[in-house]
């Protein structure tokens, strides 16, 4: 029995993000320690809707949620994508450092 390349592919492809999702939170995180965060859970929206966005993809790939509902998947992607873009406005502004 043999396997495509593909497979090959596809596996370590959502091996890679699962493994980038926690180290992106942890960098998240590590950046916005010493920021002054004014608005609370409002600034993570942003990241957290491009962090679904990612788990939503891999997900449809290997449940086929592209195949039955390939509308409701891109829809849900558009949502968070809008979502995202209208919470930018929360996001904290990094102190400038003199150089």
């Amino acid at each position: 029995m043999t396997s495509l390349p593909g497979d090959y592919i596809a596996i370590v492809m959502t091996a890679f993000t699962i493994l980038l999702i926690p180290a992106t939170i942890v960098i998240i995180q590590k950046k916005r320690k010493g920021l002054n965060n004014a608005y609370g859970l409002k600034s993570y929206v942003t990241p957290a809707c491009f962090l679904f966005i990612s788990i939503i993809g891999v997900m449809a790939y290997w449940f086929n949620f592209m195949v039955f509902s390939s509308l409701l998947h891109w829809g849900i992607n558009l949502v968070l994508f809008f979502a995202a873009v209208y919470f930018t406005k929360f996001l904290p502004v990094p102190e400038e450092t003199s150089s």
